[in-house]
């Protein structure tokens, strides 16, 4: 595996839980649906890597949204990632 995967999983599996505990407050993980879930790591692996400016990550991770995921997941997508950046102080 090339260092970029070691840094998905590392990112994914060690600090996408705890930021996940603070940030969404009053859901239950199993309450998020697969596909919102999937978007959020994505997302949250590229902040955290700095691979791109946050708001460019947001704007695709809520297009993703959009797309394959239920009608208000964008604004969910949208209000999660928001909150991660600015905790992250990368907003």
């Amino acid at each position: 595996m090339g260092w970029f995967c070691w840094a998905f999983l590392a990112t994914t599996c060690w600090l996408g839980p705890f930021a996940w505990l603070e940030v969404v407050e009053h859901w239950r993980p199993e309450r998020i649906g697969v596909i919102e879930r999937n978007i959020l790591r994505i997302a949250l692996h590229e902040l955290l890597m700095e691979t791109a400016p946050p708001r460019v990550i947001i704007d695709e991770a809520v297009r993703l949204a959009q797309r394959f995921a239920g009608v208000k997941a964008p604004a969910f997508v949208n209000g999660v990632l928001d909150r991660l950046a600015r905790r992250a102080g990368r907003l």
